[in-house]
Parts: C-alpha cells; structure tokens; sequence
C-alpha cells in the first residue's frame, strides 16, 4: 500500500491514463521503465513533474501538492500533425479540467491541460500535452 502522498498522485494518476485505448493500441513508456520504441514510431511517452507541498498549517495536517505530468505523443515523420494532435487531444479530454481522481484517501483534482508544439526531431515529431494536478492530504 502507498504510504507517501506523492505515490497515490501518481497512481491515481497514471491508472487514468492506462485506461484510456487508442485502436491500434499505442505502448506507453513509464518513468524509470524499459522500452524500446516501436519501429513504426508511434508510441507515448510519461514524464511526472511534481511541484510543491503546503501545509495548511504549522501544526501538520491537511498539505496541498500540486504538479504535473507530461504525456509525449509521437508519430512517425512525413504523416502531418493531424494524427498527432487527434491523440493529444484524446488524452487532454482524458483528463479534462475539474476531473477528480482518488487513491487511497487522496484526491487529485485536474485543474489545467494543454497542448506544446510539435517537435520534429529525426525520424518522428513529438507533441507534449502537460496536465496540471492539485490533491489534499
């Protein structure tokens, strides 16, 4: 069981973007993870970026966490942006803003999404969506 709250954000976190399927499905790469990426270039890619911690109170108790996780979608060079931005856009209705999330006695509230440019790098492009988080514990 997660003791740290930190660790329920993120699995709260990370099971909602495992439940979202694409048709064909498209692997993920988890932080910290083995992975290789397909040959056929489209996959994604998770990156957790926690922020802060604060307390509501000197005394302990009731500490707000924010941050955020950025899903990297990539696609193979020379198909254009559209199937690139269908994907991030999937992924950002995944977690649409006000959405609540729990995980053991934490609760996640999504409170912004959006999508980054598209990168071109050698043989495929890449578009950030970053998700920013908040929870209370």
């Amino acid at each position: 069981m997660a003791t740290y709250a930190d660790t329920k954000v993120w699995r709260a976190l990370s099971a909602r973007l495992d439940g979202l399927t694409f048709s064909p499905a498209l692997p993920i790469a988890w932080p910290n993870s083995a992975f290789a990426p397909p040959g056929d270039r489209k996959w994604l890619r998770v990156n957790e970026i926690p922020a802060s911690t604060t307390p509501f109170a000197l005394s302990g108790g009731t500490s707000e966490h924010v941050g955020l996780i950025q899903v990297d979608v990539f696609r193979p060079l020379n198909e254009g942006h559209v199937p690139a931005k269908e994907i991030a856009g999937a992924i950002r209705a995944h977690f649409s803003v006000a959405l609540r999330l729990f995980s053991a006695g934490v609760k996640v509230v999504i409170t912004r999404s959006e999508l980054g440019p598209v990168l071109t790098q050698d043989t495929e492009i890449m578009l950030p969506v970053t998700i920013w988080w908040r929870a209370f514990k």
